[in-house]
């Protein structure tokens, strides 16, 4: 189809198009202060359900305009801000299902009616499909006005619209798609209150958990599961919250829970295994730890001995006592070890039942396999496994995702460990092929080079002292 240009009555055209919408309109506008383009967005998201979204600068033109951008969130759109003020946003462009592109020197302002302006509309998904990513491109370097809002207040807000169940669910589905999750939760409440059910009623958990209120999602959980004790799929989805919450012990309950009900699903495993690794990646993630203790990165599971000391001090009768001008992390509630012995022993246990349900996933086909081969791998060097157990660890990644340069410099280390210098080399040189300045791998690279020499002199002094004697 032919590009449609416009000089004249250009809001008209603009005000027709939005009409004319039946699934999206993503905006991207330097300037908008036109009340009458405003409203017939409002117009769109109110009572058709489409999924509106505009990103806009923050600045005083926008801000001191007669309209209120917010109402555009509280009826299920979203609006963006660019976090870099520095670097000024000045398209004018708008997109509607995905299809069809406006685009031009127009801004949507008041003043831009009374000046010589152009508006060309495109009818070309192809053509449309570069604006889309130019979009999602600058909604990724914004932030959106729900930040600016009191969300509390907007929860309470009443729409007044008359809309079917179903009219109400594809409204609510289209809110969440574009992270409006308060006006998603507001639909989903309406919606549980017109039709009372179990289904309706898991909806507003899902919303809670968008919204991050996680402990209100945990009590519709629970009230559902005292009835319903055969559904892996809600013992999971609980046991994901505690995770979060860091509540360990609940969390490994409800997927070993689901697990018990449907062995047969990756994704179990995968969870609770998270779940029994959760207090290794405390230390593995602690920068100021991991400065303070370098070793945990070379000495495997005495590094893990070494930051979980530093949290605790031993009393006479080797009981652990907390030390109290420090702030403890939530690990050391989990479990109850009271003893610096148990609890390594403890860390070494989650370890081994981590390494269980991640070869059980595997074994499952999980679509993760690539990624679990890896945890495996680094999870073995914390538990101090042989270089040798890791070599098929990371033999196994490289076998599933040959793409990834950092599994051929972690086996190319664990080659130099066993000695196995001429496979160590070619690992290397794979890295280096492609990345020349990786200095770790460089360093090593020589080492192994180094190391290979002397063994070739040490050989030739053999050879030669052992003719000697004959």
């Amino acid at each position: 189809m032919k590009p449609e240009v416009h000089f004249v009555n250009i809001r008209e055209v603009i005000i027709r198009e939005i009409k004319r919408s039946e699934e999206s309109i993503k905006i991207a506008m330097a300037w908008f202060t036109d009340k009458e383009l405003f409203d017939a967005l409002l117009e769109r998201s109110k009572k058709k359900s489409i999924k509106i979204e505009l990103i806009l600068n923050n600045d005083a033109i926008n801000i001191n305009s007669e309209i209120q951008f917010e109402h555009l969130f509280v009826y299920g759109g979203n609006v963006y801000f660019p976090t870099n003020e520095e670097k000024l946003m000045h398209n004018k462009f708008c997109i509607i299902d995905s299809k069809k592109v406006l685009n031009g020197s127009f801004n949507w302002t008041n003043k831009a009616n009374y000046n010589n302006e152009n508006l060309t509309i495109y009818d070309d998904v192809d053509f449309a499909a570069k604006f889309i990513n130019e979009f999602e491109s600058l909604k990724r370097a914004s932030y959106s006005i729900e930040k600016l809002l009191d969300i509390e207040e907007l929860q309470r807000f009443k729409e007044e619209e008359i809309l079917t169940i179903n009219e109400l669910k594809k409204r609510a589905f289209n809110r969440r798609d574009i992270k409006n999750h308060t006006a998603a939760l507001r639909d989903c409440i309406r919606i549980y209150e017109a039709e009372v059910s179990w289904v309706n009623y898991l909806e507003i958990a899902q919303c809670y958990i968008d919204l991050k209120k996680l402990y209100a999602a945990i009590q519709i959980y629970s009230e559902y599961l005292e009835g319903h004790q055969t559904d892996a799929k809600i013992f999971n989805l609980r046991g994901s919250i505690y995770l979060e919450t860091d509540q360990l012990e609940l969390a490994i309950f409800d997927f070993t829970q689901a697990i018990s009900i449907n062995n047969q699903e990756p994704e179990y495993y995968e969870n609770r295994a998270k779940a029994y690794v959760k207090p290794f990646d405390f230390f593995s993630t602690n920068d100021t730890l991991n400065r303070m203790y370098p070793d945990y990165y070379h000495n495997g599971f005495k590094g893990v001995q070494n930051l979980y000391s530093y949290f605790y001090n031993l009393t006479y009768d080797n009981k652990i006592k907390p030390l109290e001008e420090k702030k403890l992390p939530w690990i050391l509630n989990y479990p109850s070890w009271d003893t610096f012995e148990s609890a390594l022993a403890g860390f070494e246990g989650l370890g081994e039942q981590a390494l269980n349900d991640y070869h059980a996933a595997i074994q499952l086909k999980s679509i993760n396999t690539a990624t679990l081969y890896e945890k495996i791998a680094r999870l073995q060097g914390i538990l101090s496994y042989s270089a040798e157990q890791q070599v098929i660890a990371y033999s196994n990644c490289i076998k599933y995702n040959p793409d990834n340069l950092h599994h051929y410099f972690w086996r190319g280390i664990c080659y130099k460990i066993i000695k196995k210098y001429p496979e160590a080399l070619l690992d290397f040189e794979t890295v280096l092929s492609v990345n020349p300045n990786h200095s770790s791998c460089t360093s090593f690279y020589k080492q192994v080079k180094d190391l290979m020499e002397k063994e070739k002199e040490i050989k030739v002094e053999k050879s030669f002292w052992k003719s000697f004697f004959k």
